[in-house]
């Protein structure tokens, strides 16, 4: 591709931008406003997927030397006025895209979203699961292309721990050598504050017996409004409590029931 090339693709694109920006989003019908952030956002990832390939050429050839620049990531930094950890993962996801040419193609097509390209992209950068790739690649992309960034998250933690198992341990020991708790009093407002980090098996356990606490709360606040309305239909503002205040309730409701409970119980499984 000569510099001519070069200038045409970057010419269509200033211009596609330019007719976006002039739209008169006021006059779509509703329909018609959804199907076109639809439609902008995979020519959104059809563009990242564009200069994702430029950083990762940049990265490749070195072409970051010629103006002095210690690596690509701090060309990037500099041409673009990017935050550092923006040029990482443009060049991460660039890394991952070689490795994987079924997901490259699918985020060429825009059919996978960035943020999933990157999550499959810090995955593949562990070396140790990098004899699995290639046999995972199509995996990886029909998962991207047919999951939320959520499930794909989930879905690319659990194939790493079982592709790298040794190293699945090895976070395991640490997470629970890290674990603690800080519970502080503030000495004016005389209020406290509780910030900590459990252990993977912990916070598992602590999560599923906490999100019980919070629904019994959360439905104490639906039956009162239910009662105070007269209506079965009641909108989230329309509760006593906000879900911050429900989840601070229901970690006092978990104290109050540990503290009440008999000696002899049995701790769930």
């Amino acid at each position: 591709m000569c510099s001519t090339d070069v200038g045409r693709a970057i010419e269509l694109l200033r211009a596609g931008a330019e007719a976006l920006q002039e739209l008169d989003l006021g006059a779509l019908e509703a329909s018609e406003l959804l199907a076109a952030v639809r439609e902008t956002e995979v020519v959104r990832r059809q563009f990242d997927h564009g200069t994702d390939r430029l950083a990762g050429e940049v990265h490749r050839s070195g072409a970051h030397r010629v103006d002095g620049h210690a690596n690509a990531k701090c060309a990037l930094v500099h041409l673009g006025r990017l935050p550092g950890p923006e040029a990482a993962q443009r060049i991460s996801r660039a890394r991952a895209l070689r490795l994987l040419p079924c997901v490259a193609d699918a985020y060429r097509r825009g059919a996978v979203p960035t943020a999933s390209v990157l999550a499959i992209a810090r995955v593949a950068a562990n070396t140790r699961v990098r004899p699995f790739l290639e046999g995972a690649d199509a995996l990886f992309a029909d998962q991207a292309v047919t999951q939320t960034h959520g499930r794909l998250v989930s879905f690319m933690a659990e194939w790493e721990r079982m592709a790298d198992a040794d190293g699945a341990a090895q976070r395991s020991e640490v997470t629970h050598a890290r674990r603690r708790v800080n519970f502080v009093q503030d000495p004016i407002e005389q209020s406290f504050a509780l910030n900590g980090c459990l252990a993977a098996l912990q916070g598992a356990s602590f999560a599923e017996i906490f999100d019980r606490f919070v629904d019994a709360e959360y439905r104490v606040d639906l039956a009162a409004a239910r009662e105070r309305l007269g209506r079965d239909e009641v909108a989230p503002d329309e509760l006593d409590r906000t879900p911050a205040q429900r989840r601070a309730d229901a970690l006092v409701a978990m104290a109050h029931r540990a503290a009440t409970a008999p000696p002899e119980g049995r701790r769930p499984e």
